[in-house]
C-alpha cells in the first residue's frame, strides 16, 4: 500500500461514507451510565464534547445542533472530510462546532479545553499503535473526573474467521496501481476469481464465504477503509477495558444497548454459567464468546465505577424516557438478539397513551402502570428492554407544551435548512431533535410533506395532489422495500396512503420531538 495515501496507516486518499451514529449522542451516553451505575453528566448546563475521527461530521453536526448550550469539537486528519463538515456547519448555521484537521498526535498542540464526552468510533482497530496511543493521552490529558468515552472497534471472536480474507485482499492490493478504490475494486475481483475454485478454508468457514458475498454489494469506498488501512486490527474486548485503565478509565457498559442485559443476549443456562465466573473480566469475554461478538459500542468512565445498584436506581428513575413516534408502541414484539420479546397487549397500551404527549421520568412511567398483577421490578424490566429493543429511547427534554396539529413552522433555521437538503438531495437526512438529543431519520418525502404543510396544505387529499406534482417535477422514484428488492409501486395509491400517515403519524412526531412548532 503506498505510504503516500496514508497517515498513521489510515487511509486518506479516499473519502469515507458519511453516517450518522445515535450511539454518540450525550443523552445515550448517560443513558449507559445510568443503567449501569455510573454517574451521569449534566446535560442542562453548558458542556463540552469532543469527537475523534469525526469523518464528514454528520453526527458532531446533528449532536451539536440538539444540544445549542454545549461547545462542540471534531477533528479527521482528511482535509476533504473536515472542509465538507465546515462547509455543513456554516451551510445549516451550526456555529457551536469546531473542526480541526490534525492527526491525534498533533491535536494536543491546539487549544482546546477538557470535555464531559470524548468519542471514537470506527478508529481504534484502523489506526497503529501509535496512534491509538495518541488516543490514550488525549483521553488522558483532556477527559473530564467522570467524564464519560465511547470507543468502537472490530473484536472477537467475531472477526476470526474473515481475518484471512483481508489478508489476501491486502496482499492482491499491493501489486495492483492507481488509487485505493481501484486496487481494493481488483483485489476483490481477484479474491472472487480465486474463490470460484475449492478452497478449504471456506469451506471450513461458512461465515467467511457469506462475508464474502457481503463484499460485494458493499460500497468500494468502504471496503477500502475497512480493509485497506495499513493496520486493522480485531482486539478482545477485555484487552482495550485493560489499556484504557492504564489511564484511569472504567468500562462502564454498552452503546448497543440490548449488551446490557445478559437475558436478551443468550439463553438462560448459558447466562447462568457465565454468571458463576469468578471474575469480571472472565464473565466479559465469556459473554463475547457466546454472541460471536464482533463490534464492541464501549463507553468508559473517567474514575472509580462504583456499580451501586441503589445509584442505578436513583438515576434511572429520573431518566426521561420516550419514542419517535407512538405508533411504534402498537407493535407487541421488538427484536433483541437472542430473538423475539413479546409484551402483553394492555401493557403497550397504556403505555402508548401515557407518552402521547411527549417523554416522561421513568419513575411515573411506572407509576402509573403499576397495578395489581403487576410489580415494580416486572414493569421497570419491560421499559428498559424496550429501550435496549429500540421501542423507546433516552431523552433530553420534555416536549414542547401541548403541540397542536397542524404545525406552523420548523424549530429553528438549521432545521429548516437540513429539512430542505434532504429535498434537494432526494435521499435521506438525520434532523436534530432537542427533545431527544439526538438525530431524526427524515426521508425526502417526508420532508417535502412537511414543506407543503408549512406552505398551508391542510388535509391529506390536498397533500396527495401536492405531492404528486412536487415528486415528479423533482423526479423522485416512490419505491416500496420488498424483502431485499425494491420495485416500483402505483404512485397514486402510495401518496394516498403516505398523505394520511403523514397527518397522522408523521407530523405530530415531528411536532412532539420539537422539529416542528
Amino acid at each position: 500500500m503506498d505510504q503516500g495515501n496514508q497517515a498513521r496507516g489510515y487511509v486518506t486518499d479516499t473519502a469515507y461514507t458519511a453516517s450518522f451514529f445515535r450511539e454518540l449522542s450525550p443523552v445515550w451516553l448517560n443513558y449507559v451510565a445510568a443503567l449501569n451505575g455510573a454517574r451521569m453528566r449534566e446535560l442542562e448546563a453548558p458542556f463540552n464534547y469532543l469527537e475523534l475521527g469525526c469523518g464528514y461530521g454528520q453526527s458532531a453536526l446533528v449532536h451539536a445542533a440538539a444540544f445549542p448550550h454545549a461547545c462542540f469539537h471534531a477533528c479527521d486528519l482528511n482535509a476533504s472530510h473536515i472542509a465538507s463538515a465546515r462547509r455543513a456547519a456554516t451551510a445549516f448555521q451550526i456555529d457551536n462546532i469546531h473542526f480541526h484537521e490534525a492527526s491525534f498526535e498533533t491535536l494536543l498542540n491546539h487549544t482546546l479545553p477538557s470535555f464531559d464526552f470524548i468519542v471514537l468510533h470506527g478508529v481504534y482497530s484502523w489506526v497503529d499503535a501509535q496512534a491509538r496511543q495518541a488516543v490514550r493521552k488525549i483521553l488522558h490529558a483532556k477527559l473530564e473526573r467522570n467524564g464519560l468515552a465511547y470507543a468502537s472497534y472490530n473484536c472477537l471472536p467475531g472477526w476470526a474467521s474473515e481475518v484471512p480474507l483481508r489478508k489476501l485482499l491486502v496482499e492482491f492490493a499491493a501489486t495492483e496501481s492507481g488509487d485505493s478504490v481501484h486496487r481494493s475494486e481488483r483485489a476483490l475481483q481477484t479474491l472472487l476469481h480465486l474463490s470460484e475454485g475449492k478452497l478449504q478454508y471456506l469451506t471450513a468457514n461458512p461465515l467467511a464465504s457469506a462475508a464474502l458475498a457481503a463484499y460485494q454489494r458493499a460500497p468500494l469506498n468502504y471496503l477500502v477503509h475497512e480493509f485497506m488501512n495499513q493496520s486493522w486490527e480485531p482486539f478482545y474486548g477485555v484487552d482495550v477495558a485493560d489499556e484504557l485503565s492504564e489511564i484511569g478509565l472504567a468500562y462502564v457498559g454498552s452503546a448497543t444497548l440490548a449488551e446490557n442485559h445478559p437475558m436478551l443476549l443468550m439463553d438462560d443456562r448459558t447466562a447462568a454459567s457465565i454468571a458463576a465466573l469468578p471474575t469480571e473480566r472472565q464473565r466479559r469475554l465469556a459473554t463475547d464468546c457466546a454472541t460471536n461478538q464482533r463490534f464492541r459500542r464501549d463507553v468508559f468512565i473517567r474514575g472509580e465505577l462504583p456499580r451501586s445498584s441503589a445509584a442505578t436506581s436513583q438515576q434511572l428513575a429520573t431518566m426521561l424516557i420516550g419514542c419517535l413516534r407512538t405508533s411504534d408502541l402498537a407493535r407487541l414484539s421488538i427484536r433483541v438478539p437472542r430473538g423475539e420479546l413479546t409484551l402483553q397487549q394492555d401493557f403497550m397500551d397504556e403505555l402508548r397513551e401515557l407518552l402521547i404527549d411527549g417523554p416522561l421520568p421513568m419513575k411515573q412511567a411506572i407509576s402509573s402502570l403499576h397495578r395489581e398483577g403487576r410489580d415494580v421490578v416486572g414493569i421497570t424490566r419491560n421499559l428498559l428492554f424496550l429501550i435496549a429493543g429500540g421501542g423507546l429511547l433516552p431523552c433530553a427534554t420534555s416536549a414542547p407544551p401541548a403541540p397542536s396539529m397542524p404545525p406552523r413552522r420548523y424549530a429553528n433555521d438549521t432545521v429548516r435548512l437540513m429539512m430542505a437538503d434532504i429535498v434537494e438531495r432526494g435521499g435521506e437526512g438525520f434532523i436534530p431533535s432537542r427533545v431527544l438529543g439526538n438525530g431524526v431519520k427524515v426521508q425526502a418525502l417526508e420532508a417535502l410533506a412537511v414543506e407543503a404543510v408549512l406552505q398551508d396544505v391542510r388535509d391529506a387529499a390536498a397533500l396527495t395532489t401536492w405531492l404528486d406534482r412536487e415528486s415528479a417535477r423533482r423526479g423522485m422514484v416512490l419505491t416500496v422495500r420488498v424483502g431485499e428488492s425494491s420495485s416500483d409501486i402505483e404512485r397514486s395509491a402510495y401518496l394516498r396512503e403516505f398523505s394520511q400517515r403523514a397527518f397522522d403519524d408523521l407530523l405530530p412526531a415531528l411536532l412532539q420531538l420539537g422539529i416542528l412548532v
